[in-house]
This record gives C-alpha cells, structure tokens and sequence, in this order.
C-alpha cells in the first residue's frame, strides 16, 4: 500500500479517499474588466456550492481528494469552468476572472462635499450587484438589455442610499454624488447670535 502511494497518484488518491482523507479549496471571483470582487457568486465542486462572499471569497471543506471540475457562475456574467486536482491540504486556486455577459452600465461615485471617490460603493439592480473601485467607478453588468427602465440602488456604508432610474438603451456614464447619512451641524451668526 506504502508503494502504491507514491506511485501513481489517482491510486493514491483513491486510497487516501478510502481512508477518509478530505482536502480543502478556496478562490476569489473578480470581475475581469475592473478586478473587483463579485459576491453572490456560485460556486460548485464536486456537489458542495457556496456563494461568494463580500469579498468575493468562496471556501470548501470535506472534499473528495482527485480530479474536480468548479463551476462557477453568476448572473450577467459568462460562466467559467475550470479542472484542478485536489490534493492533501488547502488547495488555493487563487483569482478567478469573470467576464461580462449582457449589457453593462458605468457608474462613478463621489462624496457630495469632498467630491472624493467611494471605494466601497455598491450598485444594486434586482439580482445584479457590482463594487466600486478605487476611482469609485462601477461597472454593472445586465444579462440582458430589454427596452424600459431600469431602477438602481447606490449604497455605501455611511451614506445615504441613492436611488437613479436609467434607460436601459442608454449605456452612458453616469455621476452620482452621496450625501453622508449622519446629521451635519452648522453654526452662524447671520441673526447676530450664535445659532446652530
């Protein structure tokens, strides 16, 4: 059995598996054009699926050790597949890139007063979400474009929510300024008084 372990490794394998030996994985989903990360993303290996996380991180446990395909898919995205052989351990596979499959929209976030970029935003629209990069720019993809309008949701952590309805025939960048969703203090002297 010791030989058959090093030999020939679907022997190895197969016996490892025999044994009740399990092996882990993980990767990150990003989206191709701008390198952010995709949550809600599916992933299926070997007949365990997860979803991706904020960060577009998706992790397993308890996996067959040997040949596995991933599946990995989300709406208005192409779905890609990809063969990896698990071994004894983690099995990191690292980034893997989605490419857009239906109609995209561009959307670029600032603060309404720095006029700053929000890295962070998030663009939702139905099942459809896409983050904001480093300029604040997003890039939200539709798997399909249909005629009528589309209703969007600008959400990020400390401001207020920014809702926007676009054409879907128009695929034009857009600007959208956010408003901080904390009360704001302002003291004057205009009546001759301090006031708040």
């Amino acid at each position: 059995i010791v030989a058959s372990l090093g030999v020939i490794p679907s022997v190895r394998y197969s016996l490892l598996n025999t044994f009740g030996v399990r092996a882990g994985m993980s990767l990150t989903v990003i989206n191709s054009d701008n390198q952010q990360p995709l949550k809600n993303a599916s992933v299926v290996v070997l007949g365990q699926t997860q979803t991706t996380d904020e960060k577009g991180n998706a992790s397993f446990s308890g996996l067959k050790l040997g040949k596995a395909e991933i599946v990995i898919t989300k709406r208005g995205y192409t779905e890609v597949k990809q063969a990896k052989t698990l071994g004894w351990g983690s099995n990191p596979v690292g980034q893997v890139k989605l490419g857009v499959s239906g109609a995209q929209f561009t959307f670029v976030i600032k603060d309404f007063l720095s006029q700053k970029p929000i890295l962070g935003a998030e663009a939702i629209s139905g099942d459809f979400n896409a983050q904001a990069d480093q300029d604040g720019k997003i890039l939200l993809p539709l798997d399909q474009r249909a005629d009528g309008d589309i209703e969007v949701t600008i959400k990020a952590a400390d401001y207020r929510d920014e809702k926007i309805v676009i054409k879907t025939s128009d695929t034009t960048e857009k600007a959208v300024v956010m408003a901080p969703s904390k009360h704001h203090v302002f003291v004057t002297k205009r009546t001759g008084k301090l006031d708040v």
